[in-house]
């Protein structure tokens, strides 16, 4: 294995993409979510200023909202957005609307979404179906 300069790892083809660790090897998308999401979504996550990040902090500290990377919790929050109990695991559920395409079930209602891109859209089932009505996720399933 030949060895690399500093030049050639700091140069812009040698950077790993985002979310992966140094040392592997970038390789192209094999995720579902991918050929849905906006280009740039990472750049239109919801950004917050100084005390509003302090107060949803404290949101989320007490309400024990999860802040994860699959979903925009920034958003969420500075929608107003209420909390639902899934009715299938009686767990706290949130909007598709800020999932990001990280997330196993990122559908067409999330803003991240392009729009006509035939993402997945939930059906009457619980289920996550593409537009020819392959099942992607069964939410009652699990």
């Amino acid at each position: 294995m030949a060895a690399i300069t500093i030049g050639e790892l700091m140069s812009a083809q040698a950077m790993p993409a985002a979310g992966v660790p140094l040392g592997e090897v970038a390789r192209p998308s094999t995720r579902w979510q991918d050929r849905y999401a906006v280009p740039d979504w990472r750049a239109r996550l919801t950004k917050l200023d100084p005390k509003e990040e302090i107060a949803f902090r404290q949101w989320a500290a007490q309400t024990g909202a999860p802040i994860t990377d699959d979903y925009d919790m920034r958003g969420f929050w500075k929608s107003g957005g209420a909390t639902q109990v899934n009715p299938n695991d009686g767990l706290p559920h949130y909007t598709d609307t800020f999932k990001t395409p990280l997330h196993k079930t990122f559908s067409g209602e999330s803003r991240y979404a392009r729009p006509k891109s035939g993402a997945p859209m939930w059906n009457e089932r619980d289920q996550l179906v593409l537009p020819n009505g392959q099942v992607i996720f069964d939410e009652r399933a699990q």
